[in-house]
């Protein structure tokens, strides 16, 4: 089996699986014309190699910070076309920006509910040994102490 480190054509469920995905998204993306074979077997397989490799990588990223697939591909059509170079780099400049703000914004959200676990973790971590029996007003008194009259909002549920 070629492996696409080496300069060996690989078939479209190795392609998938070193990339990390299924053949049928390598087939999605390639009628959306995000990625192409790099050849045909005599028998017709499509035959893929590094190059097909990296580009499949670079759709990925640019789904994961938040670009669409529509995105994408426009941004590869006007490309293939031969547009102006400016035309082509400041919609992607601008698709990366709005992309930056929105991941930023998913940043802050996180890091607020990060926050709240760790002061979870933090007023919980005084519950070990306790020799309680019942969890009732005594635990939830306990509880506002520690966490200085306000608990995150995880302790809520339970209060």
């Amino acid at each position: 089996m070629s492996t696409l480190q080496s300069e060996a054509l690989t078939k479209i469920g190795d392609l998938a699986q070193t990339v990390g995905v299924t053949p049928r998204t390598v087939r999605f993306y390639e009628a959306l014309g995000l990625v192409e074979p790099a050849s045909r077997s005599a028998g017709g397989f499509r035959l893929y190699g590094p190059e097909q490799a990296e580009r499949l990588r670079a759709v990925l990223s640019l789904k994961e910070m938040g670009f669409s697939l529509e995105e994408i591909r426009e941004s590869r059509l006007l490309a293939r076309e031969g547009r102006v170079a400016a035309e082509v780099t400041s919609g992607l400049r601008a698709r990366a920006s709005a992309s930056a703000e929105r991941l930023r914004g998913h940043i802050s959200r996180l890091e607020g509910i990060l926050g709240d676990v760790e002061r979870t973790e933090q007023i919980l971590s005084g519950c070990e040994g306790c020799d309680g029996k019942r969890f009732d007003q005594k635990c939830r008194d306990h509880w506002l102490e520690r966490a200085g009259g306000s608990v995150p909002r995880f302790l809520k549920v339970v209060m």
